[in-house]
């Protein structure tokens, strides 16, 4: 061996250093040449570059007939497909070489056995890279082998056959020397890859470094046997639980040669059993912390197993209850209706259900039980399981409950309103005596011809006939939403119809599912009635109202038009004559009454302008004549002079022309507003703004006084003063609204808002 890896090295070199080839080129070709093993070399496509005279002689081929094969021609084709894939590693650098066993033809047909190592040659860096064998003829040995193995063919083929096991057999220190298909299968190793190596690679590292495989094989050799269960690794490093024999073997003089070893994959079984484990473990925890009392008995009634509950409830250890009967734990009432129960359920061979009361330790109880046949593999029943429940409260709350149900029951009975529940179909499932009094008859419960009511008529509260299913209580069926505050008229069975104001409430089971509605009724016919009648009262007062008004408009517009035609014009005279008089005394006379009548003259003239005021007041004469602007500004210049107030007043340029009623009840509530505040605001200035926003008309008065609270503003009887009164009126007649604005220290806004019709 060792004259071969110097032929090898020598020739390593001779391919790898072409200045050593120079140097020492006959010495290594004497080497490459005189070599007793063959020598190749090879390009990627499996060519033959250089081959030595001892591989020529191994093939029968002379150099220049090789030049012409590859290593696929002379290699048989059932061994070169393996050939092919080691190949393919050690290229892709899985390998740093490979030995393989293969057949290989000769140039006279004949086939040999040759055992050849191969690795990579690249003798510099650019350099082509080339595939280096050394191969051997080992036919001879190959024969001896197939011989031997023939010889133990059903033994090899059984071992190498299992694939369930890995069995293989280690040298004296440890190194495999043989593998079977189990162990490939189990461990991932290949033959080539693991003969020779050491069996503790299989061990993790800390068992490695505690030295467990010496020790198990030497306990192997002190026991004659050693079984072990533990982790073993893989090739890829992952664990599995195996099980582990080794058996020493000797030959026929008792000297060791090896050790048998035969490993089982246990981790599925080791997994189930630590499921089963974690199972039990679940189940037992889940017993044990259940809520409810759970026990298992034999036929004759003897406790096989009870949870931590039953142990709690009844003061019992597992100790006392296993193995014992209810008349051995129990009083003999409550024993024989235990007893009693069982023997039901063995005589049914189903599940039943029972209501037992039990003495517990913290007193008696009420339970639910259910008790079930307990069968083995055959289906014969060996035992009697239950399953208690504690029900005692529940009962004391269904009692509650059903006191709370009739009660509540009385109490919706005696409702002002009419109350019905319906299922997710409409089917009327209850009602109250009010429903009755309001339908005019009591509905059918669950009659399809009285779904959603439908024994009566529905309409919309604007006397549009509503089909059944499109009513609110089909509405909130199909939706699942609610109905509030909606209005409809019943037709009642003798053709008389009913208002009512509807509030419908979905109904929904604990998983959320729709399951009915709930539907309230108030009979409002007589609210209607009263409000059709107050109505047309409200109108007919508002008639009469704008009537007042009109009248009381007529009559200042009278009243400015006698004191003007009338009172004025005799003033007027009155004063002209005087200046006549005035004019025609002597001098004499005029020194003596002069001054009397001239200061009668000028009491003329003042009752003229004060005249002349009252009339503006009574009816602005610009607003017949200009318009509301002017006589808003001709009112504001009025007031000023007359309290010392500025007055601002603006609007539009081109105001569009109001209907007469409206311009005079603008200028009315201007006054009354400049007449509140002159009173009470302390103002200093005071804006009157008119606008005119899309399809309106408003009416601002601000000043900037002390303000007031409009919640606490002034009452005269209960009742707001009269001038805020007034111009609220006025504002509602015209069909607008009037807004106070006001707060104390801020002053006060008046806002009257009108709709102006097309």
């Amino acid at each position: 061996m060792r004259r071969i890896l110097q032929i090898i090295h020598a020739a390593r070199r001779f391919f790898t250093s072409h200045r050593a080839e120079h140097e020492h080129g006959a010495l290594l070709r004497s080497l490459f040449d005189s070599a007793p093993i063959g020598i190749t070399l090879t390009d990627l496509q499996g060519r033959f570059v250089r081959t030595n005279p001892a591989f020529q002689r191994m093939t029968g081929f002379s150099e220049t007939e090789l030049r012409a094969e590859t290593c696929e021609s002379l290699t048989h084709p059932e061994d070169f497909p393996r050939y092919q894939t080691l190949l393919q590693e050690l290229l892709a650098g899985q390998r740093a070489a490979f030995r393989l066993v293969m057949r290989q033809r000769t140039e006279a047909g004949a086939m040999i056995w040759i055992r050849c190592t191969v690795s990579l040659l690249k003798p510099s860096p650019g350099a082509p890279l080339h595939v280096v064998a050394r191969t051997e003829d080992v036919t001879e040995r190959w024969q001896r082998r197939k011989q031997q193995f023939e010889r133990t063919e059903p033994y090899h083929l059984l071992v190498a056959s299992v694939a369930d096991y890995a069995i293989f057999i280690l040298d004296p220190e440890g190194r495999v020397t043989s593998w079977n298909v189990g162990a490939e299968r189990i461990k991932g190793y290949l033959a080539d890859e693991i003969i020779g190596q050491h069996f503790s690679r299989f061990y993790p590292r800390e068992e490695v470094e505690q030295d467990k495989p010496a020790r198990e094989l030497q306990a192997a050799l002190a026991q004659g046997r050693f079984e072990d269960e533990g982790w073993r690794l893989r090739k890829d490093g992952s664990a599995f639980w195996a099980n582990v024999i080794i058996t020493p073997m000797r030959d026929e003089s008792g000297a060791l040669r090896g050790f048998a070893k035969v490993t089982r994959d246990l981790t599925a079984r080791r997994q189930l059993e630590e499921r089963l484990r974690e199972s039990e473990a679940r189940l037992q925890a889940f017993l044990n912390h259940s809520p409810a009392v759970i026990f298992l008995k034999d036929v004759e009634g003897r406790y096989l197993h009870v949870n931590a509950k039953f142990q709690q409830g009844f003061g019992l250890s597992a100790e006392q209850v296993i193995g014992r009967t209810d008349a051995e734990l129990f009083a003999p009432d409550q024993a024989a209706a235990f007893s009693a129960n069982d023997h039901a359920v063995l005589a049914s061979g189903t599940p039943l259900e029972f209501e037992e009361a039990a003495k517990y330790d913290h007193g008696p109880s009420i339970n639910m039980v259910s008790k079930f046949p307990v069968r083995d593999a055959a289906g014969r029943i060996i035992g009697v399981g239950g399953i208690a429940t504690d029900i005692t409260e529940y009962k004391h709350a269904q009692e509650a409950l059903r006191i709370s149900e009739q009660g509540f029951r009385e109490l919706v009975d005696i409702l002002p309103i009419a109350v019905y529940t319906c299922d997710a179909s409409g089917l009327i499932e209850g009602h109250n005596r009010q429903a009755t009094e309001l339908w005019g008859r009591a509905p059918h419960l669950g009659d399809k011809n009285d779904r959603f009511c439908g024994a009566y008529r529905l309409y919309a509260s604007d006397g549009t006939y509503m089909p059944h299913p499109e009513s609110p209580m089909g509405e909130v069926l199909r939706t699942g939403r609610a109905v509030a505050d909606r209005e409809i008229i019943i037709e009642r069975p003798d053709g008389s119809r009913r208002a009512a104001v509807v509030n419908i409430i979905p109904r929904r089971d604990e998983h959320g599912r729709l399951t009915g509605a709930i539907n309230c009724l108030m009979d409002i016919t007589e609210r209607k009635h009263a409000e059709s009648e107050l109505k047309m009262y409200a109108d007919q007062l508002r008639i009469l109202s704008n009537r007042m008004v009109e009248l009381h408009e007529e009559g200042r517009l009278a009243l400015s038009r006698e004191l003007h035609d009338r009172v004025g014009q005799n003033l007027s005279a009155l004063n002209i004559n005087l200046s006549i008089v005035l004019g025609q005394l002597p001098d004499a006379a005029r020194c003596l009454v002069g001054a009397r009548l001239k200061d009668s003259q000028g009491l003329v003239e003042a009752t003229v302008d004060v005249i002349t005021d009252v009339m503006a007041d009574l009816r602005p004469p610009l607003l017949d004549d200009y318009g509301l602007l002017p006589a808003l500004k001709a009112i504001g210049e009025q007031f000023s002079r007359r309290t010392g107030i500025a007055v601002g007043v603006r609007g539009p340029t081109h105001l569009e022309s109001l209907p007469k009623p409206v311009e005079i009840s603008l200028c009315r509530i201007a006054q009354e507003a400049l007449t509140n505040l002159a009173k009470h605001a302390h103002a200093e200035n005071v804006k009157i703004e008119i606008a005119q926003p899309p399809d309106q008309i408003t009416l601002t008065i601000s000043d900037d006084g002390i303000g007031f609270d409009p919640n606490t503003q002034p009452r005269h009887n209960d009742r707001p003063g009269w001038g805020m009164l007034t111009m609220r009126e006025r504002a509602v007649a015209l069909g607008g609204t009037l807004a106070i604005d006001s707060e104390p220290g801020l002053g006060t806004r008046v806002t009257v808002t009108l709709t102006r019709k097309p």
